[in-house]
């Protein structure tokens, strides 16, 4: 059985991957699951070659090793066609020209996500130079998540049509993320709870693909002093820096955890280990 760790590459890992990392490795070897890297660098705009680089260097650092040989999202085009293509032949896409700005002036006030109204779905658009969308049914997805319980979602009403391809060619985190654990056989998507909105949507991909459903697992995030969730977006302190800083693995580790003493990997595992699940 598979997981896998696939950080974004637009920016370099923090507190709140750490923290990840732990809960991942926690439960894998609670469940026996191999975690394999993946590197979701598919955001053209947005990667930079020393994020990479250092991701590496702090897993190193870390003393965390992942099973096989890194798969690229970059390197993935040609693989991502032919997913594309697999949907187009069902007719389970079609083409939109509207602006985010569009889309945004149509919103109403209470929405959380941004949600398309699927005004382009019969207009018969080239596929080329514009956004392709997923059609979505107005029909309740359920799900067990393995920490959160039970969970019923509506993409439908969530976010209409979604994208998974833009107008410049760039494929959605949503359409590589599920194509790629259908290549990598995940068998277990360990996750923040940040992503659980995301999963039926995913699940709904994973069904037009015929494919299997992973197990879910959603966990809890790490917040700042201010309320704020630790991510690359709040420009949360690297551990790049913390190195840097000549701060140790084990207290990279008791930062995440919120203790005061340093803590081996081996001992982060085990206190993991007692309050996940």
């Amino acid at each position: 059985m598979l997981t896998r760790f696939a950080p974004s590459i637009t920016g370099f890992i923090h507190l709140g991957h750490v923290y990840h990392l732990l809960v991942l490795f926690s439960l894998s070897k609670k469940l026996d699951l191999s975690v394999l890297l993946r590197a979701e660098d598919h955001d053209k705009q947005r990667f930079k070659q020393e994020y990479l680089e250092s991701l590496f260097v702090d897993l190193k650092f870390l003393g965390i090793q992942c099973k096989g040989p890194t798969v690229y999202q970059s390197c993935s085009k040609k693989y991502y066609d032919d997913c594309l293509d697999f949907l187009i032949r069902k007719n389970l896409v079609y083409a939109c020209k509207c602006s985010r700005s569009e889309i945004l002036s149509n919103q109403h006030l209470n929405k959380s996500e941004l949600h398309y109204s699927g005004k382009c779905k019969n207009k018969n658009l080239p596929f080329e130079g514009n956004t392709i969308r997923f059609k979505v049914e107005d029909k309740k997805i359920y799900f067990k998540d393995l920490i959160l319980g039970h969970q019923t979602q509506n993409p439908f009403f969530q976010c209409g049509d979604f994208s998974i391809r833009d107008k410049l060619g760039n494929y959605t985190y949503q359409f590589v993320c599920v194509c790629d654990d259908i290549r990598q056989k995940i068998t277990h998507v360990i996750r923040g709870e940040d992503i659980l909105e995301s999963t039926a949507r995913q699940i709904l991909l994973y069904r037009a693909f015929e494919a299997p459903i992973p197990n879910f697992f959603h966990h809890s995030l790490l917040y700042d002093k201010n309320g704020n969730k630790l991510c690359k977006t709040n420009k949360s302190e690297s551990i790049s820096e913390m190195i840097k800083n000549g701060i140790s693995s084990d207290e990279i580790f008791a930062k995440a955890l919120n203790l005061e003493n340093p803590i081996s990997l081996s001992r982060a595992y085990d206190y993991m280990d007692k309050g996940i699940m």
